[in-house]
């Protein structure tokens, strides 16, 4: 049926096996389609049964939905199966009680939160005991499903708002979108997820930013290559987009982040009932992101990690000599020199308010960090500012970036990049932080506290390599380690996805398998 109908699927007809669905948003446009559908069919000597055929309806049953004008609701007549479904009496009742629900959880906010009694029945080696709790999570879902909402359609001119949020014991978001001209918000759909083990001993800051990018990836198909805005009551992730030097998981869930083109807003949590499903506790015993985070935070330069509360700090690169207007940092050093080979930050021993002058405020594409911070390595000059820009111009991702950049300030309309690849598209959702000096395309990357502005190089695809090797394998350069070859490249280039090249890099260095030794059997 697929190869009948082939051009025509998402165009003018929706296909599940045999079922189809020809729409239209008019009699004439809607006649017009099912012709063409129609004479697919008789070509390819398909004929179809005349009792299931329903023509010209402003409300259909398609999969167990209702589909009508006003939106997408579930179909009654499969809703009655579960309104009268028995209490569980055994784990396999359960499953099948849960994974009918699930076909709908599309339309019940909280879906996985008011499940997850119900999940803990199905556990490996849990013995089956169906406790009230047990019950109110039964008789919930039967309630959600008869009471669950029309969701709207998407609409291409609107602004999507997605709303996310975490409990102790999952995640959820909701879509919405806010037509132009309208202040009115319409569900599109709403997501949940059940936390796994290890995820539920997350601290709450790393649990809403789960909430962030896993409701994001589920909704790419809405989200990838529009703006749209974020809404959290979690006010440490308005700093999601200036993270300064993330390791890890943290830095992996900000790479994916970084693909998609989003404003970020704190809404307090009474505003935010759509999406907010926690009761708020502090997160000083979260031993699980302290454990995972520690080594990092001793050595990072612009964040510490106290109980798993992020505080924002500028190191200044004199000591006693103050900083940000907000903070200031005592080192333990007596000194602190940063140059290229030399990058290791001292420990930050305690941190506490402060006062500044105004003309200590940077100026805007400054390289603000004195000892070293910003300046550009001795080899980087092997290159004139007409040889970078010759390469980048020759980059197929690079290229088109940096020509539309000298002839125009506004981002490039989606469809001039649509059939572009990902790195091509990471560029362009970036475009707002990349700046052309001297005819040469630079990213500028910003700490959260605005003290510090690098211009990285864009680096095109034939210097990656020798930035590699001369930033790690060179014998200047020491072959230090993965996190400390990454800040050396950090501060002068950038690339799409330079991390996990970094990190290849690093694992594939003889030298460096060498110094480990032999691992022990």
């Amino acid at each position: 049926m697929e190869r009948v109908l082939r051009g025509l699927q998402w165009q003018t007809c929706l296909l599940y096996l045999d079922d189809i669905i020809v729409y239209g948003n008019s009699f004439d446009k809607a006649v017009n389609r099912l012709s063409e559908v129609l004479t697919r069919l008789r070509e390819a000597g398909l004929k179809l049964s005349a009792k299931k055929c329903h023509l010209f309806r402003t409300q259909v049953t398609y999969l167990g939905h209702i589909v009508s004008q006003d939106g997408i609701s579930p179909d009654p007549r499969k809703i009655e199966s579960v309104t009268e479904w028995p209490t569980p009496s055994s784990v396999k009742h359960v499953r099948s009680f849960v994974g009918l629900c699930s076909y709908y959880r599309r339309f019940i906010r909280g879906f996985a939160e008011i499940c997850s009694p119900l999940h803990k029945l199905t556990e490996k080696d849990k013995k089956f005991a169906w406790t009230e709790e047990c019950e109110r999570a039964f008789r919930t879902l039967k309630r959600s499903l008869t009471t669950a909402p029309v969701l709207g359609y998407p609409d291409e001119t609107g602004l999507f708002i997605l709303d996310t949020d975490a409990c102790d014991v999952g995640i959820g978001g909701v879509l919405s979108q806010r037509l132009e001209g309208s202040s009115e918000e319409t569900v599109v759909a709403y997501f949940s997820k059940t936390l796994s083990k290890s995820e539920r001993r997350y601290c709450v800051t790393r649990k809403e930013l789960l909430a962030v990018v896993s409701s994001v990836k589920h909704f790419h198909h809405y989200l990838y290559g529009r703006k749209f805005l974020i809404r959290t009551d979690h006010g440490a992730l308005r700093w999601l987009t200036n993270f300064r030097n993330p390791e890890g998981q943290v830095a992996r869930w900000l790479e994916v982040l970084l693909t998609y083109d989003f404003d970020i807003r704190h809404r307090p949590g009474k505003q935010h009932g759509n999406a907010d499903a926690l009761s708020r506790r502090p997160c000083g015993d979260c031993k699980h992101c302290e454990r995972a985070e520690a080594k990092e935070a001793e050595q990072d330069d612009d964040y510490r990690i106290v109980g798993c509360n992020l505080e924002k700090v500028y190191i200044s690169p004199f000591p006693g000599v103050d900083g940000d207007p907000k903070l200031v940092v005592e080192n333990s050093a007596s000194t602190r020199q940063r140059s290229d080979l030399e990058t290791a930050p001292p420990e930050v021993q305690s941190v506490k308010k402060a006062e500044q002058a105004p003309e200590d405020t940077p100026e805007e594409g400054a390289n603000l960090d004195s000892g070293g911070r910003g300046q550009k390595p001795a080899w980087f000059h092997r290159w004139s500012d007409v040889e970078l820009r010759e390469m980048q111009i020759a980059d197929k991702d690079i290229g088109p970036i940096l020509l539309w950049k000298e002839v125009q300030d506004s981002r490039p309309d989606w469809a001039q990049i649509t059939a572009g690849s990902p790195t091509l598209k990471n560029y362009w959702n970036q475009w707002d932080r990349l700046d052309l000096k001297e005819g040469v395309l630079y990213r500028r990357f910003e700490s959260s506290d605005g003290m510090s502005v690098l211009l990285q190089l864009v680096a095109p695809r034939r210097i990656q390599e020798e930035i590699l090797y001369s930033t790690h394998n060179h014998r200047l350069s020491g072959h230090l380690m993965t996190k400390k070859t990454i800040e050396r490249i950090r501060d002068t280039f950038y690339w799409s996805g330079y991390r996990r090249h970094v990190e290849k890099w690093c694992r594939s260095c003889d030298v460096c398998a060498a110094r480990k030794g032999p691992t022990r059997s």
